[in-house]
């Protein structure tokens, strides 16, 4: 993959992250946005790093990557990340907050889930 691509993975994952922190420190919405939309541009912009950087180590373009790859790299990731919370479990206070790390960790691995998958190329049927 070129570097210009290469930098389009870094520069949109920048901008996601310059908006949740906009969004975060001028309290742009109701409370609960204020917690949620930061959060979500977040978990986009490492998803994006995320394809990004398997597709720099497979060498292809984001729509030729192959299915065992995208496969392979989102069970990593989820793995890691699940055995990070699961490390982490009694520096919880509660056991609410645990869950909502957990609401956390299924969310983010949809939305690699949605990364991976949106690089893929649209193919038509014909009839």
């Amino acid at each position: 993959m070129e570097l210009a691509r290469a930098m389009g993975f870094v520069a949109a994952a920048v901008a996601l992250l310059l908006a949740a922190w906009l969004i975060n420190t001028l309290s742009l919405w109701s409370s609960l946005a204020n917690y949620t939309f930061p959060w979500l541009c977040s978990a986009i912009a490492v998803a994006i790093l995320i394809v990004g950087v398997v597709c720099l180590l497979s060498h292809v373009r984001p729509g030729s990557l192959p299915v065992k790859h995208v496969v392979l790299s989102w069970l990593s990731v989820m793995l890691i990340f699940g055995i990070g919370m699961v490390v982490d479990y009694f520096s919880y206070p509660t056991a609410n907050d645990w869950l909502s790390a957990v609401g956390e960790w299924i969310g983010f691995g949809v939305i690699l889930a949605g990364a991976f998958w949106v690089s893929r190329p649209v193919t038509t049927v014909t009839a």
